[in-house]
């Protein structure tokens, strides 16, 4: 269906269920959510969807029981869905659509929790299964290939005889979305854009820059780097913490712990993987979200750990530098 088309329908449902209250699907939705400028909310829906009439329905209605839900808990007073619900409900599809895609369980775990949308064999070893030899890394990505939830877009040459491997992306926006941890209005705004000849979603580092092409139709096109200097340092400061908290509190159990106890409330899909990843899911979310959490969990952590340990000594310090730079 027509992306037009497709938004019509969805007014029309509107206008339906509420007995003509409604116009627009937008109506039922806060005027004052944070990815906007990023993306429209039905841009959002139908990317999500993939511009399927019917998830684009389920998907909608997740977003309005989690609303109903938090007004029933007293958590909510608006008639509107916010940012809460919106993206409590995205969870719930985008969970909902790998665990259907990727029956597997370890392997919908694993695939959710490499924390990147572009990937090879090698950086899977060297960054995400590090304990695991690199045939039996290929030897997974292998049976992924099985699920069709990523496409291949070229292939770079590496180790000393220059053997050409495979570059890898993901296809769905939804395993996406999961699998690179970022909050949605920068997963909108680095990571997702139209081809600008056939209008294929296309999921990409686009802040990185460079060249790409659409897997769809063969269109090439120049991207502009958008990332800032200070803003790779400052992940490359983030990625250091997270292996440094990773050798120390190892345990997902510990981590969990300890940020429920910083009142920092994370999905459940947040502590599943290596530590390391685990540490860099919430150390991302809580920089780039919630700057509150991220001292509380500081505060948190200074007051669980003995003084002699290293990571009061080392990591702690580095967490207070992160969080104010």
């Amino acid at each position: 269906m027509e992306k037009e088309q497709l938004h019509k329908m969805l007014d029309l449902r509107a206008k339906a269920f509420s007995r003509g209250n409604i116009l627009s699907i937008r109506e039922i939705f806060s005027d004052n959510l944070s990815f906007t400028d990023s993306m429209p909310i039905e841009e959002v829906l139908s990317v999500f969807a993939g511009f399927s009439p019917r998830a684009m329905l389920t998907l909608v209605n997740f977003m309005t029981e989690e609303q109903l839900n938090a007004i029933n808990h007293g958590s909510q007073d608006l008639s509107k869905i916010g940012d809460s619900a919106f993206n409590a409900g995205l969870q719930r599809f985008c969970n909902d659509v790998a665990h259907r895609n990727i029956p597997d369980e370890k392997a919908c775990r694993e695939i959710t929790s490499i924390n990147r949308i572009v990937f090879t064999s090698k950086t899977l070893h060297s960054e995400v299964f590090r304990g695991h030899t690199p045939q039996s890394v290929r030897s997974k990505l292998g049976k992924w290939k099985k699920l069709e939830v990523f496409t291949t877009i070229g292939s770079e040459l590496s180790g000393k005889q220059g053997f050409p491997t495979e570059i890898h992306a993901f296809s769905d926006p939804s395993i996406a979305f999961l699998a690179v941890n970022l909050p949605l209005d920068q997963f909108l705004q680095d990571k997702v854009r139209h081809c600008p000849n056939c209008g294929a979603v296309l999921l990409r580092d686009f802040e990185k820059g460079g060249s790409f092409q659409c897997k769809e139709c063969h269109t090439s096109f120049e991207l502009a780097k958008t990332t800032t200097k200070e803003h790779e340092e400052r992940q490359d400061r983030i990625r250091s913490v997270a292996r440094d908290a990773a050798r120390t509190i190892s345990d997902p159990k510990d981590i969990r712990a300890l940020c429920k106890a910083a009142n920092v409330d994370l999905g459940d899909e947040t502590y599943v993987g290596s530590p390391f990843l685990i540490w860099i899911r919430v150390l991302q979310f809580l920089d780039e979200s919630n700057a509150n959490g991220f001292r509380s969990l500081l505060e948190t952590l200074d007051e669980a750990l003995p003084s002699e340990s290293k990571a009061k000594q080392e990591v702690i310090p580095e967490l207070y530098y992160v969080s104010r730079s």
